[in-house]
């Protein structure tokens, strides 16, 4: 189900609460809405949106295995995860001209059936610009906690910075990416990485 009316958007849906590539065995199904508003104009002639919403999600889930989405939480408990799934996330978008930013909130509540209960929690913001003809630079920050009850838990966080270039007379695009990562068990880590991208089709259009 999809609204869309001045500006709102309402959805909802009711799902086969398995996830991708999951299976079914006991999973009730997965319930999901949606609500979100936006608008565009133009200031001084340079063109604007924004856009922000809400959405929620609620199922019991059986047999499901959230380990490498949890990390730090009892393995016993995750890797066939049964109870309540319970997800709020809150979302804001942005663009001015070149500039593009976009930030989302998401909290989990998850109740086995039998163990404890804890509240995974994580957040991002990146913004991202086309400064010259073919030249696209972005910033991401991004954080998680596997359960904000318990101290003993260590969050993840992690920094990316991007340059990408799309050369103008070949299906090519060069992206280079710098990347801190810190929180966890692990030490903190820091990695450049290098890509050349080769797109088959630049440009094509299925339809008008």
């Amino acid at each position: 189900m999809d609204l869309t009316r001045s500006g709102w958007d309402v959805s909802g849906g009711l799902f086969q609460g398995a996830g991708a590539n999951m299976p079914s065995k006991g999973n009730g199904p997965l319930g999901v809405a949606r609500i979100g508003y936006g608008r565009t104009g133009t200031v001084s002639g340079t063109p604007w949106s924004a856009r922000a919403g809400v959405a929620a999600s609620d199922r019991h889930a059986d047999d499901l295995n959230l380990a490498a989405a949890l990390p730090g939480i009892d393995k016993a408990l995750t890797s066939r995860f049964g109870g309540d799934d319970r997800r709020l996330n809150v979302f804001l978008q942005g663009r001015v001209g070149r500039w593009r930013a976009q930030t989302e909130f998401f909290r989990a509540w998850l109740a086995p059936d039998h163990g404890g209960t804890w509240a995974a929690q994580g957040a991002y913001g990146q913004v991202s610009a086309s400064v010259l003809a073919g030249i696209e630079i972005g910033a991401r920050y991004e954080v998680f906690m596997p359960d904000v009850r318990r101290a003993a838990i260590p969050s993840f966080r992690q920094w990316d910075a991007t340059v990408t270039y799309a050369l103008p007379r070949a299906p090519i695009r060069l992206w280079v990416d710098y990347t801190a990562r810190s929180g966890g068990w692990q030490p903190p880590e820091r990695a450049w990485t290098l890509q050349a991208q080769w797109y088959l089709f630049r440009g094509l259009r299925v339809w008008r």
